[in-house]
């Protein structure tokens, strides 16, 4: 699947998407850069359920997360997970994507702006999911350096190892011990530090510190490889997804996933 050429064509995808899949599309004003946020709702078709949020395109230069929830979407591999109940963004940063660069158009970096006063679309998403409750989040990244995948999971590393396990199905996973003066194992990010320290002496949060002190503690940031072939990174971002979606569909139902768990 190619990537969208600009946000008014994830708008319009998204748009034929809500009217011709009957999916619930709501639009969030983000008034200082005149756009919105597109937020799609997918209820659970099951009578057992987990809420899931997934968001994509904080940062603007990392197209495999944004064409991934899309084909997603288009192809409708929701129907393989009836006991979730989906919230998707899309893309969260649109000046960012339509420029192709990390930061907005003003030069912030959304991704540290979950704290405090934020950033015009920090805001709006934070304002969206007021009154939201989700059981497991997915803050899908790419990393424009790499060859091999890793990902973060600072609170939750029940699933991180099969989910990593299904990407390295699809493609590479990194082999490095450090990505950014970051310990890396069996491509997991090794925090140093408990996440509730870092969020303490943090003031420039990414959205994953605000899932998680709102929200949920599990959850994880996949980081597809930049350097490899945007189709690649794509089926890599989708492995992930399906990983953590299979093994929440199973909890939903009381199965006993692989590491063990199951509903309540």
């Amino acid at each position: 699947m190619a990537k969208p050429a600009d946000y008014n064509e994830i708008k319009a995808r998204v748009t034929w998407l809500g009217a011709a899949a009957g999916l619930d599309l709501q639009s969030f004003p983000v008034p200082e850069i005149g756009l919105e946020l597109l937020r799609v709702r997918i209820p659970s078709a099951g009578a057992a359920s987990r809420r899931l949020f997934l968001a994509a395109g904080v940062h603007g230069d990392e197209p495999a997360a944004v064409t991934a929830v899309l084909q997603f979407l288009e192809e409708r591999r929701r129907e393989q997970y009836p006991g979730i109940d989906f919230t998707i963004y899309p893309c969260v940063n649109p000046d960012g994507f339509d420029a192709g660069t990390r930061e907005n158009a003003a030069g912030d970096d959304i991704n540290r702006s979950f704290h405090g006063e934020g950033t015009p679309e920090s805001r709006a998403l934070r304002r969206s999911l007021e009154g939201n409750r989700f059981d497991y989040w997915i803050d899908a990244h790419e990393d424009y350096a790499e060859d091999g995948y890793y990902m973060f999971a600072p609170t939750d590393s029940e699933w991180a190892a099969d989910v990593v396990a299904a990407v390295g199905k699809v493609g590479p996973v990194t082999a490095k011990p450090e990505i950014d003066e970051m310990k890396i194992v069996a491509g997991i990010v090794d925090h140093e530090k408990d996440v509730p320290d870092m969020m303490e002496e943090r003031q420039d949060w990414p959205l994953a510190f605000y899932m998680i002190k709102n929200f949920s503690k599990r959850g994880f940031t996949p980081e597809t490889p930049g350097l490899l072939d945007l189709d690649l990174r794509v089926r890599m971002q989708l492995a992930a997804y399906d990983a953590a979606l299979s093994m929440l569909s199973q909890e939903a139902a009381g199965v006993a996933t692989p590491s063990g768990s199951a509903a309540d």
